[in-house]
């Protein structure tokens, strides 16, 4: 019985926590981002269908059951689908909100990200699958500096990781190839 208790006990928290989690979030968000709808929803949820089956969990594990009247608090369960539209209205004003709220892409703007490249080249070296993603970042950025939209002080910097991203996609490769045959080897010498 106090197994089954501390298993109620922390699943009855974390169901605590997975409502009023959100609905603390949710308040910090602006009006135009749907924060009413969210939390009527989220209110509507704790309301109809977390406290009354707290409640009747707690009457039967009492000894006298005498309260007859929890059970209509199960009727309260399946109105429990108006949080739920609600939270769906308030989903889509946040979308839309978000969609406002985003930058928009422009073409003639792109981020310098020369280092960052570099130390991903370096970092392809030991880590040989991230290698063929750095060549082909370098590549995109070295014709944006052609195109001159990007800074040509990056040039060096993207170019070192290109070449670096060149020698890790090589020792992927080679590295890749040698664990094969020596699989192989060990596969075939077992049997």
């Amino acid at each position: 019985m106090l197994i089954f208790l501390l298993i109620m006990g922390f699943l009855w928290l974390i169901s605590l926590i997975c409502i009023v989690g959100p609905l603390v979030v949710v308040c910090r968000f602006p009006d135009e981002a749907g924060r009413v709808w969210l939390c009527i929803g989220l209110a509507i949820l704790l309301l109809f269908e977390f406290a009354p089956t707290t409640i009747q969990t707690f009457v039967q594990l009492t000894p006298t059951r005498g309260m007859r009247w929890v059970g209509y608090l199960g009727v309260l369960s399946p109105f429990s689908f108006l949080g739920w539209i609600c939270i769906w209205v308030g989903l889509a004003q946040t979308s839309r909100w978000m969609y406002r709220a985003t930058p928009r892409y422009d073409p003639g703007r792109y981020q310098e990200r020369g280092a960052s490249l570099l130390t991903l080249g370096i970092l392809g070296l030991l880590v040989w699958p991230l290698a063929p993603l750095v060549r082909y970042r370098a590549r995109r950025d070295l014709r944006a500096i052609d195109e001159k939209k990007l800074a040509e002080s990056q040039r060096r910097s993207t170019q070192i990781a290109s070449r670096l991203g060149w020698i890790g996609s090589l020792l992927l490769v080679g590295g890749g190839t040698a664990a094969l045959i020596i699989w192989f080897v060990l596969f075939f010498e077992s049997i």
